[in-house]
């Protein structure tokens, strides 16, 4: 699976972010009524998914511009993508609970976050 932060342009980057080449600090959404929030938080392990959602974008904040909140190893469409092992071992969140958060906030009630399928013979 390639995954990517969904809007990424529009919830995580701001006129200073986008001049930056590397970032050590990332704009995180405000917004605490929204239906997939709500949803998320609903959700059986729902704090700590969305802890552990956070520290994705935390993680891929750190990529080096143009950022698109791609989940590869050069943050970029074409990277090597990063599974929930890797992103466990970035994150320091359990490997369950990575798991569990991308498959929650790819679901199109939540819509967080885009899980788009390789072909076989692409990697």
């Amino acid at each position: 699976m390639l995954y990517q932060v969904k809007e990424w342009d529009t919830h995580y980057e701001n006129d200073r972010s986008r001049e930056r080449d590397r970032c050590a600090w990332c704009a995180v959404r405000n917004k605490q009524d929204g239906l997939g929030y709500s949803r998320l938080l609903a959700a059986e392990n729902g704090p700590a998914i969305y802890g552990c959602f956070v520290a994705i974008v935390l993680m891929a904040s750190k990529q080096s511009r143009p950022r698109d909140g791609w989940l590869t190893e050069n943050g970029k469409k074409n990277g090597e993508p990063l599974d929930a092992e890797a992103i466990s071992l970035q994150t320091k969140f359990p490997i369950d609970i990575v798991q569990q958060t991308l498959k929650l906030c790819s679901d199109k009630k939540i819509g967080w976050i885009e899980a788009m399928k390789l072909p076989a013979d692409s990697r």
